[in-house]
């Protein structure tokens, strides 16, 4: 059921204030839908800032201050937009803020696609001439997909970027709202909840959202009375894929007069924030060919595959001590290889694999105390997999999905076989690996317990090569017999299929049984003579050994 937005009273002011529309209704319930990963970037602090800028000290002074310290966009207001005239406090101030290093954008208001065009352009061209402002905020979004509506908005966003492209449109429809605003475009950045603090917890950020950078998205909270909860706020905004954010004890009916009372605590958590390390430590792709990697006792079929960095945190109390991790994946299957230090307990519960494939920290498991980097949406335990279910984490399970193929003959080497349709066949993936025993946990990367301020592995999911392929074109064709032909017992290994680092007879059957297999290509059977031929043609072109 999509929320509806109730409209305010405008909030009036001689020398400040605007409308700044408050949603009154809640959200229940958390979207859980799989997307790609998205990277997590700064957080920014966007300060409705609808207080005067008096010429004797305001707010607008602690603004510049803070501006040294964390980004900040401020919304400017003198009047329900720029007003009839220039006012000089706001000039002044706003260029001093400018100055600081801030972002400035100026406020209109769009009556959700009722006020008449003509008069919003009207106010942002003010804005053009009187103040240094960096883009444009309009408020009260319709949050509809009417094509007429996304026209409306679409028209404004035009005629910002023929002013300036580098100036940013911000819209707000104040609630979670509709993808279209973002593709149409109707907006740069949309603020996705404007709202009562008390609402934050059951805030459920669109699934769409994980598709986009968090600096698309902005939250407002209000009436937020405690300095720790706004805080601890923060990093919720952040888990749930949000750039920009501004909490307040402010109240209504005009929230946004003053900076909270808390203010200093709440730039110097963003700034902490901004200071941690976030999202991927080291991303790998190691695709293989269909049937390359076997999950049996040997493994001479990871030969080649680049492993991550190994663990340097070692922990030689554990029986179950992590040194190295390798994943790979054909066309149907990941494939996961762990090693550990000279361990001899054989593949048990104490061996875990997290892996998160949406990229959205709130919408799996985070650990006891939230301590995990990131929110696993699967669970790989000895030799099963399970999925994460729930709608907090407080209330959730591990539903069982399948038995792994999975090998321990050795068992400080590891190997197990899932099958990607299993983890819903993602492009991206972020994991990292849990050891247990009596002696103490180990953690590959060691970070990946550091919360917000961890960091996890990533792994790509690769196109695996096409076998008889030679000229990389994805097909196998006539194409690829004349690159064999003309590479033949040369120096170049395009065409070395089976990979001994030669072009020979055996690199021919690797092409013909695969060109057979395709079905799309006339196979020519190389006489004696037309080899004799290519191996002369290698020979000339060979470069010639300098004799000593």
């Amino acid at each position: 059921m999509k929320p509806t937005r109730t409209r305010s009273a405008h909030y009036s002011s001689p020398r400040g204030g605007g409308r700044f529309a408050c949603l009154l209704t809640r959200t229940a319930g958390l979207l859980l839908a799989a997307a790609s990963v998205g990277e997590v970037t700064g957080l920014e602090i966007v300060v409705p800032a609808y207080f005067y800028p008096s010429s004797s000290g305001s707010d607008w002074d602690r603004l510049d201050t803070a501006a040294a310290a964390v980004p900040i966009t401020a919304i400017m207001n003198p009047f329900n937009g720029p007003g009839n005239s220039f006012n000089s406090d706001y000039g002044s101030a706003t260029n001093s803020f400018t100055s600081a290093g801030g972002n400035l954008i100026g406020y209109v208001y769009s009556q959700y696609g009722a006020r008449p065009l003509n008069v919003v352009l009207a106010d942002i061209d003010r804005y053009a001439q009187w103040y240094p402002v960096d883009g444009i905020f309009v408020d009260e979004f319709s949050n509809s997909s009417d094509p007429a509506v996304l026209d409306y908005y679409n028209a404004i966003y035009q005629y910002v970027k023929s002013i300036d492209p580098a100036w940013e449109v911000m819209g707000n429809p104040g609630t979670t709202t509709v993808e279209n605003y973002l593709t149409r475009p109707a907006a740069d950045r949309l603020m996705i909840w404007e709202n009562f603090g008390a609402t934050y917890p059951t805030q459920s950020p669109p699934s769409w959202t994980a598709n986009y950078d968090a600096s698309r998205f902005v939250h407002l909270l209000h009436t937020l009375g405690s300095s720790s909860t706004a805080t601890d706020y923060v990093d919720l905004a952040v888990a749930r894929n949000v750039g920009g954010v501004y909490f307040t004890d402010d109240e209504l009916p005009n929230p946004w007069d003053r900076l909270p009372t808390y203010w200093d605590a709440f730039v110097a958590k963003v700034e902490s924030v901004n200071n941690q390390v976030f999202g991927s430590l080291e991303q790998l792709s190691n695709p293989v060919a269909e049937g390359a990697i076997m999950i049996d006792s040997s493994r001479s079929d990871w030969s080649g595959l680049s492993a991550y960095s190994p663990d340097v945190d070692d922990t030689t109390s554990s029986s179950l001590d992590i040194v190295e991790v390798t994943l790979a994946n054909d066309p149907d299957e990941l494939f996961v290889r762990l090693t550990l230090d000279g361990s001899t307990t054989p593949l048990g519960n104490g061996h875990r694999l997290l892996i998160d494939v949406d990229g959205q920290r709130g919408t799996g498991y985070l650990g006891g105390s939230e301590q995990f980097a990131l929110g696993a949406d699967y669970l790989i335990l000895s030799d099963r997999l399970f999925a994460f279910q729930g709608l907090t984490q407080d209330v959730f399970s591990w539903s069982f999905l399948a038995d792994l193929s999975t090998d321990d003959s050795t068992p400080s080497d590891i190997e197990w076989a899932i099958l990607l349709s299993d983890l819903g066949s993602p492009d991206v993936l972020n994991f990292f690996v849990e050891t247990t025993s009596s002696a103490g946990n180990d953690y590959l990367p060691s970070r990946a317990v550091d919360g917000l301020a961890g960091g996890f592995y990533r792994y790509k999911i690769g196109t695996p090569p096409v076998a008889g392929d030679y000229d990389g074109d994805g097909d196998v064709d006539t194409d690829d017999y004349e690159v064999w032909k003309a590479n033949f017992g040369g120096p170049n290994l395009a065409a070395d299929g089976n990979d001994d680092g030669v072009i020979d007879a055996a690199d021919y059957t690797v092409w013909r049984d695969a060109a057979m297999l395709a079905g799309g290509a006339t196979i020519p059977e190389p006489s004696l003579g037309s080899l004799l031929v290519a191996i002369l043609t290698a020979i000339t072109v060979a470069p010639h050994r300098r004799q000593e």
